[in-house]
């Protein structure tokens, strides 16, 4: 896997599509209305993200999630750069979570993030399956997802990559995970990046730092691994305590998790982390096509 991705033209290109809108925002609740394309992506919106929660907004940021949007956009933009066509849709579910947080952990069965997490995970897998029959086999099926929309990506990549439902694997074109609730970080394809604030009291950055331990644990413990061939990239900041729970970042609360649009200091990739990963996503697509 190729893992550092600089490159002015990409980040122009993603920011501009970031500005205008570029990747289109198909209508979840509208099956009917399908756009085939080579590449379809599936954006999966975090815990108080998405049309359940902005209902009278057609912003995508909204629809999307910010995190979820930038990647996307980002993703699209690469693919349309080498002549491929992708279209992508943002997963409507009650993306629903508990006021109190720690309810999700310390009572998951009886939260209200497990309910919700289930109907996004249900959506999610009617609508690919929809995509790949309506498409046909020539579809590859891209799922992003953030925090608890990282969470049902996870959930249902490995129900495709493992039982080969609702489509076999070679429908599968990549998946990317932020925040993952379910983070395992001794799985491959799984990348630590630094959150940091500076002392100046500057604008918080997150620092491109590949380091990551097997001991990063999500908040809901450590999902199976993922083969090491697999197209998936799941990306957790240090100190987020959803994806990186210890006494440390429960206490520090959560903003880090709150980071993936954070931009990165390094002037040579003037963009984001959920926008850099999108491009190291997009080399895990390219090199599978070879």
């Amino acid at each position: 896997m190729k893992i550092v991705r600089g490159g002015a033209s990409a980040a122009v290109a993603a920011l501009a599509l970031s500005l205008t809108g570029g990747a289109s925002v198909a209508n979840a609740e509208d099956l009917n209305s399908i756009v085939c394309s080579e590449y379809m992506i599936l954006g999966i919106p975090g815990s108080h993200q998405g049309g359940a929660n902005t209902p009278d907004s057609d912003v995508p940021e909204d629809r999307y999630g910010p995190e979820v949007w930038q990647a996307v956009s980002t993703l699209v933009a690469e693919l349309n750069e080498r002549g491929v066509s992708a279209d992508s849709t943002p997963l409507y579910y009650p993306a629903a979570l508990d006021e109190n947080e720690l309810m999700a952990w310390a009572r998951y069965d009886k939260s209200k993030y497990k309910p919700s997490k289930d109907q996004g995970y249900a959506a999610g897998y009617s609508t690919v399956k929809e995509w790949v029959e309506v498409c046909g086999s020539d579809t590859k099926i891209v799922l992003i997802g953030y925090s608890q929309g990282g969470h049902i990506a996870g959930d249902l990549a490995q129900t495709i990559l493992h039982e080969s439902k609702p489509f076999g694997q070679d429908n599968l074109g990549g998946v990317l995970l932020f925040g993952d609730p379910a983070f395992n970080g001794a799985s491959p394809n799984t990348l630590g990046l630094d959150y940091r604030t500076p002392l100046d009291d500057g604008e918080p950055y997150t620092a491109l730092s590949l380091e990551k331990t097997a001991v990063m644990e999500g908040s809901l413990g450590q999902r199976a691994e993922f083969d090491e061939n697999a197209p998936v990239l799941s990306v957790c900041l240090h100190g987020d305590l959803i994806c990186d729970l210890t006494a440390e970042s429960a206490a520090a609360g959560p903003t880090t998790h709150q980071a993936y649009t954070a931009k990165f200091a390094e002037a040579s990739t003037p963009m984001s982390a959920a926008e850099w990963s999108a491009l190291v996503l997009h080399d895990i697509i390219e090199n599978g096509e070879k």
